[in-house]
């Protein structure tokens, strides 16, 4: 495995070298059943393991492979593959965590509707072109006199899903792991003149669904849907 992992090193390869690094793996391939015998693993089906047999065809192909790292697919393997695994209870785990990702990708498609909505626009403003986006600004007001509703409100179920749930829990349990999640949290209670806590140890009732009504906006909007349903279940063991 040494002589593999020296061969696959190196920054320049001829075809002797990638001739002996395949000696190399076969010797491996010949050999690991030591480890399965002395009782150091059970088995050697693992996807790394496997995926050893491409780096010669790899070198062929795309070149040396001291120019590869894996700090791009690790990041994405977190997002993609971790968190969502996480989120559910391992129970038929590839259907919950393509559902956890369908709906996070559905969120943030919703923050980005929502910033267009108010005129904010969908990518960060560059300072240089404050004139431009000034006059961009009085072209869409005259164009648009159109008069766009606000929300009408929203409705959720008489008794909360979860009861007697405090703010560690809902951070810790239920993974409302948001930066601004607190922030938000006090400019509620505030907006609804409600008293805010001054422990996290305060129980709140949490709700599984909540139907928001969203506004008209005649662009984009269909008048016949105008009620969106959010729905939350918080993951358990099976």
């Amino acid at each position: 495995m040494v002589d593999f992992i020296s061969y696959a090193r190196f920054e320049v390869h001829t075809e002797s070298s990638l001739e002996k690094m395949d000696k190399a793996w076969s010797a491996i391939h010949e050999n690991k059943n030591v480890f399965v015998e002395l009782g150091i693993c059970r088995r050697f089906n693992i996807p790394k393991f496997h995926s050893i047999i491409h780096y010669i065809t790899a070198i062929h192909s795309h070149g040396t492979l001291d120019g590869y790292n894996s700090e791009s697919p690790e990041c994405l393997h977190i997002d993609f593959a971790k968190a969502p695994f996480r989120a559910g209870n391992k129970w038929d785990y590839m259907v919950q965590m393509a559902t956890w990702m369908a709906r996070h990708d559905a969120v943030r498609r919703h923050e980005t509707f929502l910033r267009w909505a108010k005129g904010e626009g969908i990518i960060e403003k560059d300072g240089n072109n404050d004139k431009a986006e000034q006059e961009r600004k009085r072209r869409r007001k005259e164009d648009n006199d159109v008069e766009v509703r606000g929300s009408c409100g929203y409705q959720v179920a008489k008794i909360p899903g979860y009861g007697n749930v405090t703010v560690d829990v809902l951070i810790n349990k239920f993974h409302a792991v948001d930066k601004h999640f607190l922030w938000y949290l006090e400019e509620f209670l505030f907006a609804h003149s409600f008293p805010i806590p001054l422990s996290h140890n305060v129980p709140f009732g949490i709700f599984k669904c909540l139907s928001v009504m969203l506004p008209q906006i005649p662009q984009v909007t269909d008048l016949t849907d105008l009620r969106d349903t959010i729905r939350m279940t918080l993951p358990e063991p099976a």
